[in-house]
């Protein structure tokens, strides 16, 4: 296991369910892209905290995920030896939307609408 932190954009919609205990679980796909190449990530976020991304989230939004990764190495159909990143989200933060107006205060205390 190694720490992660990335941001990227969801490749597809994050799903969602629950599962017969009665514990959410919420997948979905970061793609990073780096100078070169582009990295996959399979993200999962446990119990509540990932109603926000099932239902604010949406494939191509961009996402910053912090969480614990490992490193899945598979083979491919053709027979060659692929790998993604599995992330189990520790937490998460999502851009501010464009329409929403923020206030930020100086160190004086004023507020200045942003």
């Amino acid at each position: 296991m190694f720490n992660v932190t990335a941001v990227g954009n969801l490749a597809k919609d994050p799903e969602q369910k629950e599962l017969s205990s009665g514990k959410k679980v919420t997948n979905f796909v970061l793609m990073t892209k780096g100078q070169d190449e582009s990295t996959v990530m399979q993200c999962t976020v446990w119990g509540n905290r990932g109603d926000v991304i099932a239902n604010y989230v949406k494939k191509g939004n961009q996402i910053t995920v912090v969480g614990s990764g490992r490193l899945k190495i598979f083979e491919r159909r053709d027979g060659s030896l692929g790998g993604c990143i599995e992330v189990n989200v520790d937490n998460f933060t999502l851009p501010p939307r464009s329409n929403s107006s923020y206030v930020v205060e100086n160190k004086d205390s004023e507020s200045i609408p942003a």
